[in-house]
């Protein structure tokens, strides 16, 4: 007796199942941008001397085949603050070379594949620093596409005029202390940095069936992570791919544009605050279907901290913010707040904020449409005040067992 099975045939291939649009709606022409928090966040934190050359290598993966992109990149932050603009000496593609052996934190070596980059702009550009943008022609070419699922380096020269300190974003990039090093294909390794001297966007177009969502977060969204430990020595910068927002669009057909920054609280998102936030990415391109909202750990243990009263006006008005944006039929999911032990351990009021906060967005106020409860998936008991020994890297962060779990977290809960 034969047996017939229902459905389609196992594929070869299971990842090709996992990044294959899924049947549903008629796919859409969007516009993503892909980029980390920008500039003036709280980690790293740090500036890197750029002794008047400077040139880096940075991962990017994205779920989907692009049609076009092109990159933005300046060196100004999110509080409107301007700063001294360089010059742009180059900008090369190509796929990451892999990590083969060892026991290492990183798969990219910092070289390409067969040590061959495509070059998408050559000579002289401005960078500028007043909060404008330089910004690439298309790449319109289908061989310099990004391939879904597929991991590229992006390699960036500039210069300055002296002796410069450039602000680290957050992110894995390979740095040298000349472009031409960094812009040379045959330059098969490289020195993971401690960030990225730059703020850059990747806009990148596709037509999908994906699902395009908002995130707004900090640093915990943002993708600071590290092995499991109780200090930011633990910290490892990772590709900004790898941040638990993008690890669940990539599992869960969408696509994420990730506003989140390090040390920022909720109401410094409005645009009465500080309005980078929502010019930085074309948000009206990705024709957004939804919003995240993922706020609140520097709201309550941050200084100055906000009181509960507090963080519920800011979330409301946040929210109003959002739907001026995505419309007002588009869902919103709020994400419970996570504990944190860094040096507040004994400060039950701030924990009892945390606690009874979460406790009023799963009530779904102001018309959210869900609940993500990261708050009971990674602390070890109810009401606990700190985090999961396995589950974090520095008593604030999650550690890299941290992030998969809070991506698989989204997914039980954000419909798509």
């Amino acid at each position: 007796m034969t047996t017939k099975l229902l459905g389609p045939a196992p594929a070869a291939d299971p990842d090709a199942v996992r990044l294959a649009d899924l049947p549903g709606p008629a796919p859409v022409t969007r516009i993503i941008s892909y980029c980390n928090g920008g500039m003036d966040g709280s980690v790293p934190g740090t500036n890197t001397t750029v002794n008047t050359q400077a040139g880096l290598r940075t991962a990017i993966r994205i779920p989907v085949t692009s049609t076009r992109w092109r990159i933005k990149m300046r060196n100004y932050g999110m509080t409107g603050v301007a700063k001294t603009g360089f010059t742009g000496k180059g900008i090369i593609v190509g796929r990451a070379a892999r990590v083969t052996s060892g026991a290492g934190t990183t798969s990219r070596t910092g070289g390409f594949v067969g040590n061959t980059a495509t070059t998408i702009v050559s000579g002289d550009f401005a960078i500028p620093g007043d909060g404008s943008w330089y910004t690439s022609p298309w790449v319109t070419n289908p061989a310099n596409q990004f391939e879904a699922g597929v991991e590229y380096l992006i390699g960036i020269g500039y210069q300055t005029a002296a002796s410069l300190a450039v602000q680290n974003t957050w992110g894995e990039c390979f740095y040298w202390n000349n472009f031409s090093t960094a812009l040379n294909p045959a330059t098969s390794s490289g020195t993971i940095h401690g960030g990225i001297p730059l703020d850059f966007v990747v806009e990148y177009e596709c037509t999908t069936t994906r699902s395009a969502w908002l995130w707004v977060g900090d640093s915990i969204s943002e993708g600071v992570t590290g092995v499991r430990g109780t200090s930011g020595a633990n910290i490892i910068p990772q590709p900004l791919w790898m941040s638990y927002p993008q690890m669940w669009a990539a599992r869960n057909n969408a696509l994420v544009l990730n506003m989140s920054l390090a040390g920022i609280q909720t109401h410094q998102f409005l645009t009465t605050v500080f309005p980078q936030f929502f010019s930085r990415m074309d948000l009206a391109a990705a024709q957004l279907d939804g919003a995240v909202i993922a706020t609140g750990s520097n709201d309550f243990f941050a200084t100055p901290y906000r009181t509960d009263a507090q963080f519920k006006d800011d979330l409301t008005a946040l929210m109003t913010q959002i739907r001026s944006v995505i419309g007002d039929s588009a869902p919103i999911y709020l994400a419970a707040i996570i504990p944190r032990t860094d040096n507040l351990s004994g400060n039950t009021t701030r924990h009892n904020y945390r606690i009874f906060t979460n406790e009023w967005m799963a009530s779904l106020p102001y018309g959210a449409a869900g609940f993500i409860d990261f708050d009971f998936v990674m602390r070890p008991s109810l009401n606990a005040t700190a985090l999961q020994v396995d589950m974090t890297t520095d008593l604030i962060h999650p550690s890299f067992k941290g992030s998969q779990l809070m991506a698989a977290t989204v997914a039980g809960v954000v419909g798509l």
